[in-house]
């Protein structure tokens, strides 16, 4: 516990009383472990390693090839496959599609492709963040089924942010008009369905289904893409969890009312995770952090 005063012994065993000064906490200890390999898995099969030489061209993974490949051969009207892309925390991945679209999938998320992509339509599932840039095409629908989202569109670009561990699925659209779907449960019959344009954002809370639209900041939003995280006065909960994904660093909070705190800083995913802490630390001084044994982040507050 802080005290305005520390105690020390002077001439003749006497107690002065000197004005307390604050340690500063243990330092971050060395750096996150290195991100795990991306992975990819075939439906029906076990993972494997991504091979970046061999798939990747341009920097993007040649998402065409893997699907000429690997399930061509065994695409039918009875068995349909998939690719399923899994980016762990502290890597992205940028995709390729047949058709031109280009995806950037954030950390900490999956992504599955169907082997038949580019038929009657062009069908994704996501679970996490991704970025779309989608080729026009008025014969085909481009679709990303996001747990109980779907976004429908011709061709436009939009970021999608459905985390499970958010309290909500956030639609954001950059260019041109998306047609966001969204239920309540998987049986719904009547679903709420809304048109979102340039510059609007759609939150969709995964409890209660309400739907709220705004306009946003594309450097808040879609930053990441450029390694820039821009929390603008947001809880330091959600803003440990973003930091924990483009580090891949595990971050505990020593106190329930400091995860409540609303913080506003800017982190960039090519410094080391102690600039952010610093950063965290000099907007509210009460602030310290520190690993422990097992290399895990600590924040706490000082009394």
């Amino acid at each position: 516990r802080c005290l305005p005063y520390c105690f020390a012994a002077g001439a003749g065993g006497l107690l002065i009383a000197l004005p307390f000064t604050r340690q500063p906490a243990m330092p971050a200890r060395s750096s996150a472990p290195p991100a795990p390999e991306i992975t990819y898995r075939i439906t029906g099969k076990l993972p494997a390693v991504l091979d970046t030489a061999l798939w990747m061209r341009n920097g993007a993974v040649q998402v065409q090839w893997m699907i000429q490949r690997l399930m061509r051969d065994n695409c039918s009207s009875t068995k349909r496959l998939s690719i399923e892309f899994n980016i762990p925390k502290g890597r992205t991945l940028p995709l390729l599609m047949p058709d031109g679209t280009t995806i950037d999938i954030n950390a900490d998320s999956r992504l599955s492709i169907s082997c038949d992509y580019g038929g009657r339509t062009r069908e994704i599932e996501l679970t996490g963040e991704a970025f779309f840039n989608v080729f026009p095409d008025a014969n085909r629908q481009f679709i990303v089924h996001s747990g109980l989202t779907d976004i429908i569109v011709l061709g436009t670009s939009f970021n999608v942010n459905n985390y499970e561990d958010n309290s909500s699925c956030q639609v954001a659209v950059s260019t041109g008009k998306v047609l966001v779907i969204t239920r309540r449960n998987k049986t719904e019959v009547s679903p709420e369905t809304t048109i979102l344009s340039a510059g609007k954002c759609i939150s969709t809370d995964r409890v209660t289904g309400k739907a709220a639209i705004t306009t946003f900041s594309r450097t808040e939003i879609m930053g990441w893409r450029q390694g820039i995280y821009l929390c603008n006065n947001k809880k330091l909960k959600d803003i440990c969890r973003r930091a924990e994904r483009a580090y891949n660093d595990s971050i505990v909070i020593d106190r329930p009312a400091l995860a409540r705190n609303y913080i506003r800083v800017t982190f960039w995913r090519n410094k080391h995770i102690t600039y952010l802490l610093e950063e965290l630390s000099e907007n509210n001084p009460s602030i310290f952090y520190y690993r422990d044994q097992k290399n895990i982040l600590h924040l706490g507050q000082h009394n």
